[in-house]
């Protein structure tokens, strides 16, 4: 055999006549890479059928920021890539140019990003690389945000008030800004958060101890893309924005878990999100803790020792219905006592206390689920709120049969309770005998400790203080708040400091009124009195006011008299 021909030919082995293998995991590279061209060569191809441009992703430079325009869910579910943002158009690699599902739901983040998306085709090899990009991205999913360690000390550090988080907001990229606010409302302890668009952006607010306080004003762009996310991360629909949506997930930062309801509201320049922040597996407090007035506390004693009959806590929302019955139900909670609740949402674990999940899409509303529940044989209900006249009747039923029955009314006071229930269609004389205890209650901010004074009101104002102190029948009977309540020279305010940013106040208390029907009320309930003619009986009968209340805790130092007026102006 000549050289020429040896040269041509593959290696033998020496001591045999047969060739000598390459090593496998060089001709399975080889192969590999054969396959991935022909993908590419195919995929290229494809592309000028549809009328697209051709891209391969491996080793494309794509930023974080231009990723997260699309959610990753999104990303994953629908596999696409946004890898360029240039002069109002998002170019998007996919493989699946035809999928309408698809272009719906991009069409919708493109419009909240005010962008136009342009289609790139990419071979299922390049898309799987550019997928796998998101995993070094801070992760935000739709069941769980996780804020890093790193940002939490950030946060610790640098945002003290909401002045700190204003200047934080505008130094950091728009990605970042929807995990700043939700841990700026943690550390600041709001209970919402309002986003509200503008004509030429968006407005930002905290209700912070139940006062809506402005944070920052942001461009529509930033508007746009947190409208986006929040949708998402709600799960709701986002190629819908003409009708109201509600949704919810969760968040953890500063190690706080917490859940959050979320509400859309189309308007005339966008939709309006309000976010709704409730601490999982937050501790509740007990009665003692609550700061009830004596006469409040004596009423719920009463009431609570009794095996069957209503219980009613009113107020509007944000007043702390819920937290008080959550109290009750705690002094309540004990072995022997089988308790059932229906929440929406459940707002506390309470451990030992069966609670159930109100959810009206699956058909598990109020009434339907009271009916379910009495089945358990229950010795305590306690039903979230009393909204339809088929629940108020099933609770009512249960009060008349042997349960002990919690639940909350939007009314504006005590009296009130009753005439709102047969508003609802309850018959009048179902009442008497089955509702023990009408509770209805405020929350105040109190004064903060760190910048409280002392000063001296004006004279209007005390002839004010002294008047509605004694705004009682002052037949020897009852006097009401006229019990020796001191009313002294001067009264406490909050100066404002950066620690209460700048409002005065630091947390908030209760202020109630406590009303047990007896004969002359029930009586009136039955021949359908006026509302104030059962609040002015009630008066009469020594019911001390969510005002008087107030006033007290007002000239103890504990809150203001503008602020107990304020959320008693309707009450007066």
């Amino acid at each position: 055999m000549d050289s020429k021909n040896q040269n041509n030919q593959l290696p033998y082995d020496s001591a045999s006549s047969s060739p000598k293998p390459a090593p496998k995991a060089g001709l399975e590279r080889v192969f590999s890479e054969y396959i991935k061209d022909q993908q590419e060569t195919a995929t290229e191809n494809r592309a000028k059928s549809f009328g697209l441009s051709y891209i391969n992703l491996i080793g494309y430079p794509i930023s974080n920021q231009t990723m997260q325009l699309i959610p990753e869910e999104i990303a994953q579910k629908y596999r696409v890539v946004a890898f360029m943002k240039a002069e109002g158009q998002l170019r998007v690699a996919c493989q699946d140019p035809e999928n309408e599902q698809m272009k719906i739901e991009l069409a919708q983040v493109a419009k909240n990003l005010d962008l136009q998306i342009i289609y790139t085709l990419t071979s299922k090899n390049s898309l799987d690389y550019a997928l796998k990009n998101y995993q070094f991205i801070p992760k935000l999913t739709t069941s769980e945000i996780k804020v890093s360690q790193a940002e939490e000390k950030d946060f610790a550090k640098e945002i003290k008030n909401l002045s700190d988080l204003k200047e934080k907001i505008s130094q950091v990229p728009i990605t970042k800004i929807f995990e700043i606010i939700l841990t700026g409302a943690i550390k600041s302890k709001a209970s919402d958060v309002h986003v509200e668009p503008g004509q030429n952006g968006m407005k930002m607010r905290y209700r912070i101890d139940g006062v809506l306080q402005d944070v920052v004003s942001l461009p529509t762009e930033v508007y746009r893309a947190l409208l986006s996310r929040v949708k998402y991360l709600a799960k709701m629909k986002l190629d819908i924005n003409n009708k109201p949506q509600n949704g919810r997930f969760s968040i953890t930062a500063l190690d706080v878990p917490i859940d959050l309801r979320v509400s859309t509201l189309p308007t005339i320049y966008g939709e309006n999100v309000v976010m709704r922040l409730l601490e999982h597996g937050k501790g509740f407090l007990s009665l003692e803790q609550l700061d009830f007035s004596p006469e409040i506390k004596k009423m719920v004693a009463e009431a609570i020792k009794k095996p069957s009959g209503m219980i009613l806590n009113t107020g509007p929302t944000g007043s702390g219905k819920t937290t008080t019955l959550y109290a009750i139900l705690e002094t309540l909670n004990k072995p022997g006592v089988k308790i059932i609740t229906l929440e929406d949402p459940v707002e506390y674990r309470l451990p030992g206390i069966n609670q159930t999940q109100v959810n009206v899409e699956l058909g598990l509303d109020f009434a339907s689920g009271l009916k379910s529940a009495l089945r358990q044989d229950p010795d305590v209900l306690m039903v979230g709120e009393i909204r339809d006249l088929e629940t108020a009747e099933i609770a009512l039923q249960a009060a008349m049969t042997g349960h002990l029955v919690l639940s909350t009314l939007h009314t504006n006071n005590a009296p009130t309770a009753m005439p709102r229930l047969i508003d609802l269609g309850i018959k009048p004389f179902l009442l008497p005998g089955s509702v023990d205890l009408v509770m209805a209650q405020r929350l105040v901010r109190k004064i903060c400790k760190k910048c409280k004074e002392e000063y001296k009101p004006t004279a209007e104002v005390m002839e004010k203080i002294k008047k509605a102190l004694t705004r009682i029948n002052p037949s020897p009977v009852k006097a009401g708040a006229e019990t020796g309540t001191k009313i002294p020279s001067k009264l406490f305010r909050g100066r404002g400091c950066p620690v209460c940013n700048q409002t005065g106040y630091m947390g908030r208390t209760p202020i109630a009124e406590g009303l047990k029907p007896n004969a002359k009320i029930e009586k009136l309930v039955i021949n359908r009195a006026t509302i104030s003619e059962l609040y002015r009986t009630a008066v009469e009968l020594g019911m001390v006011t969510m005002e008087q209340d107030g006033l007290r805790k007002a000239l103890a130092g504990v809150t203001t008299i503008e602020e107990v007026w304020r959320v008693t102006a309707s009450e007066t």
